[in-house]
């Protein structure tokens, strides 16, 4: 069914709506402002990066994120991440890292070769 409906704009103007459209637009629940400010999964990983590139610099080739999982540890992200430190390189290192899901920390970092 194409519902058209008129809506009047805040400038005073009169526009036709989809109103299907306009209704599943109204019911978009806003998230609180906990879960906002809670890191998801992309910003944990990129975290990940920016850490290993403090430390590496542009030293760090082709970085690999592993996995990603977060319901095994309440309150964390576990990464597993690989990268090489130079080009000449045979072997990627490998890490494990957690990041704190309420504020983005570094709970833990470990080498796993």
């Amino acid at each position: 069914m194409d519902e058209k409906q008129e809506k009047t704009t805040d400038e005073g103007t009169t526009e036709v709506v989809d109103g299907a459209k306009q209704a599943q637009e109204e019911t978009i629940i806003e998230p609180s402002e906990e879960i906002q400010q809670a890191v998801d999964g992309r910003v944990a990983t990129h975290l990940v990066r920016e850490y290993f590139q403090e430390i590496h610099g542009n030293w760090m080739l082709m970085f690999k994120i592993q996995k990603v999982e977060r319901n095994t540890d309440p309150g964390v992200w576990k990464i597993n991440c690989s990268f090489f430190t130079s080009p000449g390189q045979s072997k990627p290192l490998e890490y494990f890292v957690k990041v704190n899901v309420k504020n983005g920390s570094m709970v833990q970092v470990e080498e796993l070769n």
